[in-house]
């Protein structure tokens, strides 16, 4: 036998890709792509999340020691708190690289880590004022059980409240 009638024979036994071989290696693909994808963007929401929960921990830590030097919790809406927060050094440095906005009038504004405007609320227990931050979650949509749209209550599920987050100081 010579050299050319060996290569000749290799090359000939070869093959393309039968089409049912290519369908199968291209539904292998998109799979492993799909899932990879999936993946990604569920390591993306974790980070988010945790994110999110830093930032309430700090205003929850922020908000106690405003309660503890005041005596009461910062007074009107998200706006006022926050300027109250950091009027006092010791509230102001757990405000530290948290983000903020400005709003038209200079007052701050404090956003959760989907860059969503946060909303403080005060409540009560007992005859006490309890201050609260509240992120509206990845939907940027706050929920209200008082309503009667059940998308207005359907959006609670992902709500979070610093309280959720209280630190221990």
């Amino acid at each position: 036998m010579t050299p050319t009638t060996n290569t000749s024979r290799a090359y000939a036994t070869r093959r393309a890709l039968a089409p049912t071989e290519t369908l199968l290696a291209l539904t292998l693909a998109m799979i492993t792509l799909l899932a990879a994808v999936w993946i990604t963007d569920s390591f993306e929401d974790r980070l988010l999340e945790n994110e999110n929960e830093r930032i309430l921990t700090q205003l929850s830590t922020a908000l106690r020691h405003y309660e503890r030097e005041t005596g009461t919790t910062p007074p009107g809406l998200i706006q006022q708190a926050t300027a109250a927060l950091l009027d006092h050094p010791d509230t102001r440095r757990h405000l530290d690289g948290l983000p903020l906005l400005l709003a038209d009038n200079d007052q701050p504004i404090l956003l959760d880590a989907y860059l969503n405007p946060l909303a403080y609320t005060e409540t009560s227990q007992g005859s006490l004022p309890v201050g609260d931050f509240v992120s509206a979650g990845p939907d940027g949509r706050f929920g209200n059980a008082a309503s009667d749209n059940p998308e207005d209550i359907d959006a609670l599920i992902d709500d979070r409240y610093s309280s959720d987050f209280e630190a221990l100081f």
